[in-house]
């Protein structure tokens, strides 16, 4: 009895840290994290992306129609002076007349260990700008504050679309990626097309559940009698039910992609996914 509760006392102790360090929630960031002096399978790197994680889903607006929304966090590691570039971000998104994206950034904060304890810096708003790329493209620039050799730094950001259309997912970039993870929310009205690049490629995982929304609607009626009556307005809601389709794209441990002199484009070769809309199957009532 005595070597069963040792072994299973062994086995826990064994998958405790690959299960805690995938418990990844904004504002955890711990000392072991901070005193960290060099990526541990790459002493290399200026800095590493501790976690990404990004979540596309398709939702019903009853103005609108079908919107996308991305939620996506993100924490990075800076391990010296030349990984500084990697706690600024620019957010690209659409901005025509007809077409707009609204982008917002939250819980931008820098973590530094000051005499053994954590010290957090936040963002404020003289770090975030936005600045025009093309006629119909912009871009949304944050520069997080007090970066040094050590910093862990970590945001969120949310991107709304008045269309239905899924970004580019990489997984894996100039640094290394201790853990990447993309999830999308699609409706069967709407088939997409992945398509993924590389030569390291992700877990994938998808699964159905089920779905609805309600769509409101309104009729106005006259109540007759002497002089006309008046005009009264009722509203009524549909329950539209639908399946969803979840996919879940999940990277570990992906190294870094160098530069090569006789590599045009190294992006080329890094690990992403791209979808593409192929297929549309709407129901008479949306």
């Amino acid at each position: 009895m005595k070597i069963i509760k040792l072994f299973s006392l062994t086995v826990i102790l064994l998958l405790s840290p690959k299960i805690i360090s995938q418990e990844f929630k904004l504002g955890k960031v711990s000392v072991a994290e901070l005193q960290q002096k060099i990526h541990p399978k790459d002493s290399s790197a200026a800095a590493a992306i501790l976690y990404k994680r990004g979540k596309a889903r398709i939702d019903y607006d009853q103005n609108t129609g079908f919107v996308t929304y991305l939620d996506v966090e993100t924490r990075i590691k800076i391990y010296k002076k030349e990984g500084y570039n990697w706690a600024n971000e620019a957010i690209w998104y659409y901005y025509g007349t007809d077409f707009k994206e609204k982008v917002s950034v939250s819980d931008a904060v820098t973590y530094n260990l000051v005499g053994g304890k954590i010290e957090a810096t936040k963002l404020k708003s003289d770090g975030v700008f936005d600045e025009a790329v093309s006629k119909f493209r912009s871009q949304k620039k944050i520069t997080m504050p007090n970066v040094k050799e050590g910093s862990v730094i970590e945001f969120k950001y949310s991107v709304r679309s008045p269309d239905v259309l899924i970004r580019d997912w990489d997984f894996q970039t100039s640094i290394p990626v201790n853990y990447s993870e993309f999830k999308t929310y699609v409706p069967e009205y709407f088939v997409f097309t992945p398509a993924q690049k590389g030569y390291v490629f992700p877990k994938v995982v998808s699964e159905k559940a089920n779905k609805s929304f309600l769509i409101t609607s309104k009729e106005r009626y006259n109540t007759g009698g002497f002089g006309g009556g008046a005009t009264q307005t009722e509203f009524y809601q549909d329950k539209i039910e639908y399946v969803e389709t979840q996919t879940t794209y999940t990277a570990e441990n992906f190294a870094a992609m160098k530069d090569e002199s006789y590599v045009n484009n190294i992006e080329n070769y890094m690990s992403s996914v791209s979808h593409e809309l192929s297929m549309t199957r709407f129901q008479t009532n949306l």
